[in-house]
């Protein structure tokens, strides 16, 4: 009996339980907090009324009238529309041309007319929550049609008139939406989320390259100057980093046949965002040692599930207190511009955010070669007492 509870009274029994515990709750938070009910609240669309008539401004009325996730923002012009979507800055984009009032009006007459309104779907800026916005925006004009239909059926009724053939055709829906995706994802994008996939990787590759050059740096480094080390450990990086990437994107599309509009664009940002994130890692390991590596893989598995939704859909703690700040999130937010638009209109801000990240990490580990030099200095003086 004594043989049968000799495990339970190790203590290595209750650490266990303690860290089966601990480890447990953050897997939890991290791989479900932001994601386990994920709730659409402002997605940005773009509305642009070029009708002047009756029908164009009570259809606007209507539309921002009804609650909705999607957050409406008025524009000049279809083509500050597309531009403001070309920039990323709404999901989809409603258009109310200029001949609806005029087309709706000949449901009154004896040449009926069914009315066309625009929709552009932004894909590239987040498949989920475009298809979402595309959604909403088709049942909203479900009801408006409903609408339609029933005014139009109560003036025939009440002119005495029969229905005509034309006019049931155009009624089964009066105002037609012509759906345009800008900026397609393709096929093969892991469903829009290469981006995401792509950064998490290089950040994985990067964080077991940052550990491993510090533990070569670190081995047998007496008698050796600090700066000169380090030195060559950031060089290092640079080899780890182009092998990382090299391999990563060989593999998605050599065997799991990713589509990359351009193969070298993509590696070059890849492993510019890589390196920047190699010196990140690196100067929590130069300043704290090996007890930064938690930090380095919690925000890695905090991270992913943050990068696979759109902002909108995460809850309020995980925009301001992971999204915000996340430097996976500007990788990401380059590769999309790269991948889905481009264009390079919004490749510069996350570009010189990673830059900034990587000139700080230069100067901060490069720093610690004077903090550990102070600190022999005084383990010196305390020995020669």
């Amino acid at each position: 009996m004594k043989s049968f509870a000799h495990v339970f009274t190790q203590k290595f029994f209750y650490i266990g339980l303690a860290v089966v515990l601990l480890v447990g709750t953050i897997m939890v938070f991290a791989n479900m907090g932001s994601t386990v009910s994920p709730t659409p609240t402002d997605l940005p669309v773009a509305l642009v009324v070029e009708d002047e008539g009756q029908f164009g401004q009570m259809m606007a009325e209507k539309i921002q009238g009804v609650e909705t996730p999607l957050k409406w923002t008025l524009l000049d012009s279809e083509q500050a529309a597309l531009d403001a979507l070309d920039r990323e800055e709404y999901y989809a984009a409603v258009v109310l041309p200029q001949a609806l009032s005029g087309q709706l009006a000949t449901l009154q007459t004896p040449a009926p007319k069914q009315a066309e309104v625009k929709v552009y779907i932004n894909q590239g800026k987040s498949l989920t929550a475009a298809n979402l916005a595309n959604g909403v925006i088709e049942k909203m004009f479900t009801g408006v049609n409903a609408q339609l239909r029933e005014q139009t059926l109560a003036a025939v009724k009440q002119r005495g008139n029969m229905l005509s053939t034309e006019l049931a055709a155009v009624l089964a829906a009066p105002v037609k939406l012509t759906s345009t995706p800008l900026h397609p994802v393709g096929s093969h994008s892991a469903n829009g989320n290469a981006p995401a996939v792509l950064t998490q990787l290089v950040w994985f590759c990067s964080m077991i390259g940052a550990v491993l050059m510090f533990l070569a740096a670190s081995k047998n480094a007496e008698g050796k100057s600090r700066f000169a080390v380090l030195l060559g450990q950031m060089l290092a990086g640079i080899f780890v980093i182009v092998v990382g990437v090299l391999t990563v994107l060989g593999l998605a599309t050599g065997i799991l046949g990713l589509e990359l509009s351009d193969f070298w664009q993509v590696a070059l940002f890849l492993m510019f965002a890589g390196y920047c994130f190699f010196l990140l890692q690196t100067t929590l390991l130069s300043w704290i040692g090996l007890g930064g590596m938690p930090i380095l893989v919690l925000m890695f598995f905090f991270g992913a599930p943050v990068l696979s939704l759109p902002k909108e859909m995460l809850p309020v703690i995980s925009q301001d207190w992971l999204y915000s700040w996340l430097p996976l999130r500007f990788s990401v937010d380059g590769l999309r511009d790269i991948l889905y638009f481009g264009n390079g209109d919004n490749l510069a801000d996350p570009m010189w955010t990673l830059g900034w990240i990587g000139a700080a990490g230069v100067v901060l580990i490069l720093a610690s070669s004077i903090k550990n030099g102070l600190a022999n200095k005084r383990a010196d003086l305390v020995s020669s007492k």
